[in-house]
């Protein structure tokens, strides 16, 4: 059963544009960047640099033609999901072999998967499965369940900071 949450339309749009700032801004250049921040070697740290920068470019491009046309978008709950309709007419002859999906998961996935630290493959392997349950499971509202799982991953960071600061407490005793 499809229908409008309660409430203006304007205001689901306004807490619509809310939710991409983070999916389709900061998400795209922030991880990424982290990754680039972290890593040792320096031809991983500069492909990760350039999903950095592909990413901030992509996302501000992204970002801000939704926040100009506003009325492009769509909000519905649907089987207790929410579904994100984005419209955006265009016209190209250009054929482009990968999609702006494809592009998204790789500017993320690159930098997590192919960190030389395995916490972050770890996660790195735990977004892609998490992108495979939601694209499997809750295809047309994958954008909000995925960064719902996205959002429960994030417990996974918290864990690998406390790890991180912990070793190091550790290795500060240790050391004296």
């Amino acid at each position: 059963m499809a229908g409008t949450c309660a409430g203006d339309t304007n205001s689901l749009v306004n807490f619509a544009l809310g939710f991409h700032f983070f999916s389709h801004f900061l998400w795209l250049w922030w991880l990424p960047l982290c990754s680039y921040l972290i890593e040792p070697g320096k031809l991983r740290k500069r492909i990760f640099g350039g999903c950095a920068i592909f990413g901030a470019f992509s996302g501000t491009l992204v970002y801000a033609v939704m926040l100009l046309h506003p009325e492009w978008m769509s909000v519905v709950v649907r089987e207790h999901a929410i579904v994100y309709n984005f419209s955006a007419s265009y016209r190209s002859d250009i054929e482009i072999p990968i999609t702006p999906v494809m592009l998204y998961g790789l500017t993320i996935l690159v930098p997590l998967l192919f960190s030389s630290h395995r916490q972050i493959n770890i996660f790195g392997g735990l977004v892609v499965m998490s992108i495979a349950l939601a694209s499997v499971a809750y295809n047309e509202a994958f954008v909000s369940v995925w960064c719902f799982f996205a959002a429960i991953l994030s417990l996974y960071i918290v864990y690998m900071i406390r790890r991180q600061v912990a070793q190091s407490k550790s290795q500060g005793t240790t050391g004296q």
